[in-house]
C-alpha cells in the first residue's frame, strides 16, 4: 500500500476549537445538506434551495446522503477536503479505498493514517456530485464527547469551492448556488464585502488586531464555520504577535496526539470589516517551528462561529469575496468558564458527564474537584435533564457567586457549594 507522508497537516478536534488544515492531496466536487436532527434521517422531504441545519455547541451539523446512506456532517469552511471519520463505516457505505496517505498529528509527533475514497456519490438537498473523500483508519475524534449529536465526519473545501456559500446561523439555513445561480446580497447600511484570498480550498480574510492598546498588527485569518470560538492566534508566526501578560493556560481542544495545550487570554481589540471587538477572549498557540508559514503562506489565526455566527455571511469562493450582514449594530461580548471545569462525555456507559481537566487554580482546582469524577447534579437537578451546552451555560453565568454541584468519585457521592470567579 501506497504510503504517503503528508507534511504541515493538522486536523484539530476541539471542544471549542475545532480547525482543519490539508494539504492538496484529492480533486474533486461535493455537496451538503442539513437536518435538525439525525433522529429523521431516514425521513427526507423533499427540500428546495435552503439547507437547514442544526447548531449545536457553536457547531454547523448539516445532512448528507453518501451513496444513498443518510449521514450527519458538520460544515467546516476551514477544512480542505471532506472527511469520514469511521472506516468501518466506509464498508456500511461500499466505499472503494484508494491509496493510503498518513497524518501528522496536531503535536507533529504521532501520525494517523487515512484512505483515499474516490468517485464516492454525495447528495445534499437537491443535488448530487460525485467526489473524492479521505476516510479515517479509527475515528479518533469520538465527537459525541463534545457534541450532542452523532456525527460522521466533515465537508470541507473540495466542495465548498464550487458555490457561493450563504450561512445563516439565526435561521439555522444554508444556501448553496454554482456561479450561474449566484446573485449578490442585496445592499444595506451595514453590509459590507470584501476580497478574500483562498489557500488549498481553505478562505482568509485580513485583520487587524490589537493585543496591547498600543500595538496594532495586521493578521491573516482563516475563515472557520468548524470552531466553535471567536479568535484563535499564532504566536509564532509573527514577532509582533506576542501574548498578553495574564493568560492561563488550558487545553485548547483534543488533536490526534492527545489534547492540545495552549493558553486563553484577552486582547485589547480586534477590527474586522469595520467592527470592533473589545477586550475580546482568545486562544493563543504556539509552535516552536515556523509552521504557520508553508509554501510562502502565512496564516496568522482563524475566526470561528461565535464572530461569524454575529453576522449572516456569504463566503463566494467563486470571485473570492466575502459578504457580512451584521444581525446587531453591537457586537455580543464572550463569556468564559468561571468554575475552572470541562466537562466531556463518558463513563461506562457513554452519556454520563466527566470532568475532563480542570483549569489550574481556578476554583474547581480549590476545591479538589478532579479530573475523572462523574457530574451528577447542577443546582440540584439530576444531570439527565442537561445537555452539554446547557452545562457550559451554567459554568459561564455572571449573575451567581456560587453553583452547587453534586458528584460522583470511585462510588462516593460529592457536595460541594461551588464559587464561580471570573478567571479572565
Amino acid at each position: 500500500m501506497d504510503l504517503v507522508f503528508v507534511n504541515k497537516v493538522k486536523i484539530w478536534v476541539f471542544a471549542w476549537v475545532f480547525t482543519w488544515a490539508f494539504p492538496s492531496i484529492l480533486t474533486g466536487q461535493m455537496h451538503i445538506s442539513t437536518s435538525n436532527s439525525l433522529s429523521d434521517l431516514n425521513t427526507w422531504e423533499k427540500v428546495d434551495d435552503a439547507i437547514y441545519f442544526e447548531y449545536t455547541n457553536h457547531f454547523i451539523l448539516v445532512k448528507v446522503r453518501m451513496n444513498g446512506f443518510p449521514l450527519q456532517f458538520i460544515l467546516d469552511t476551514g477544512a480542505g477536503y471532506t472527511i469520514l471519520f469511521d472506516k468501518e463505516m466506509a464498508a456500511v457505505l461500499n466505499l472503494e479505498l484508494d491509496r493510503t496517505v498518513l497524518f501528522w498529528g496536531a503535536d507533529r509527533i504521532d501520525t494517523l493514517q487515512a484512505h483515499v475514497s474516490r468517485n464516492v456519490k454525495v447528495s445534499v438537498g437537491n443535488k448530487t456530485i460525485s467526489t473524492d473523500v479521505l476516510v479515517m483508519e479509527e475515528d479518533v475524534f469520538q465527537l459525541e464527547k463534545y457534541i450532542d449529536a452523532q456525527i460522521h465526519g466533515i465537508i470541507g473545501g473540495n466542495f465548498l469551492r464550487h458555490f457561493a456559500v450563504t450561512i445563516d446561523y439565526r435561521k439555522s439555513k444554508i444556501l448553496l448556488q454554482s456561479p450561474n445561480e449566484f446573485k449578490e446580497p442585496k445592499p444595506c447600511k451595514s453590509c459590507k464585502s470584501f476580497g478574500i484570498e483562498l489557500n488549498k480550498n481553505k478562505p482568509f480574510l485580513e485583520a487587524k488586531v490589537q493585543i496591547k492598546s498600543d500595538d496594532s498588527t495586521k493578521v491573516n485569518l482563516l475563515l472557520d464555520s468548524g470552531a466553535a470560538l471567536g479568535l484563535l492566534l499564532y504566536t509564532h508566526t509573527r514577532a509582533d504577535l506576542k501574548p498578553p501578560e495574564h493568560m492561563i493556560l488550558s487545553p485548547l481542544g483534543l488533536g490526534l496526539g492527545g489534547y492540545i495545550k495552549g493558553y486563553i487570554g484577552r486582547v485589547f481589540e480586534l477590527d474586522l470589516a469595520g467592527r470592533t471587538y473589545n477586550n475580546l477572549i482568545t486562544h493563543f498557540q504556539k509552535f516552536e517551528d515556523d509552521d504557520g508559514i508553508e509554501e510562502g503562506f502565512r496564516k496568522d489565526g482563524l475566526l470561528g462561529n461565535l464572530i461569524l455566527g454575529q453576522h449572516k455571511i456569504t463566503i463566494d469562493y467563486i470571485h473570492k469575496k466575502l459578504y457580512l450582514k451584521p444581525y446587531s449594530s453591537k457586537t455580543k461580548p464572550f463569556r468564559f468558564n468561571r468554575t475552572g471545569i470541562i466537562v466531556i462525555k463518558g463513563g461506562e456507559s457513554k452519556t454520563q458527564y466527566v470532568v475532563h481537566h480542570v483549569i489550574e487554580g481556578s476554583p474547581a482546582a480549590d476545591m479538589g474537584i478532579m479530573a475523572g469524577d462523574l457530574l451528577t447534579k447542577i443546582s440540584g437537578w439530576s444531570i439527565n435533564y442537561y445537555t452539554l451546552e446547557d452545562i457550559e451555560k451554567s459554568f459561564t453565568k455572571r449573575n451567581r457567586k456560587y453553583i452547587n454541584l453534586g458528584l460522583m468519585r470511585n462510588g462516593e457521592k460529592i457536595k460541594l457549594k461551588l464559587p464561580l470567579r471570573d478567571l479572565l
